[in-house]
């Protein structure tokens, strides 16, 4: 069993759907489906949601103030406050690598024009570890 989960007792008023099947909603307004006329206690495993690392993106925002733009973009993608020694990467939807470039730091050009039409994921490493990524559409 997982960490996360415990157990409870809830009273349960279905509503009738149909004759087959009966839907409660609970929480997250996610259904949980119950024969007809299923009315009474209910022992339920409910599960916590685990504590979620901030994404990349609002790291840095917050902290790098990493900017990527235009997006979509054509020719060129401007790339600001790349942490010293950092490097780029670009990659296609097919998971391969179109970009690369090591030891960018401040404010950098990145030409794009050789690259077809769609979307790439762009990361921003310092050293080892992310901190940036978002999606760039190149048209």
């Amino acid at each position: 069993m997982m960490d996360n989960a415990y157990y409870d007792d809830m009273y349960i008023e279905p509503l009738m759907v149909d004759p087959v099947t009966t839907e409660l909603l609970i929480c997250n307004d996610a259904p949980i489906l119950l024969p007809p006329y299923s009315m009474g206690h209910l022992r339920a495993a409910l599960y916590q949601p685990e504590e979620e690392e901030p994404e990349p993106n609002s790291i840095a925002a917050e902290e790098n103030a990493i900017r990527v733009y235009p997006n979509p973009a054509s020719e060129l993608l401007q790339v600001e406050h790349i942490p010293a020694n950092g490097r780029f990467s670009m990659v296609n939807t097919e998971g391969k690598e179109v970009i690369t470039r090591q030891g960018m730091q401040g404010n950098e050009q990145i030409s794009i024009s050789h690259l077809p039409a769609g979307a790439y994921i762009v990361t921003i490493y310092e050293q080892t570890a992310v901190v940036y990524r978002t999606t760039v559409v190149v048209q």
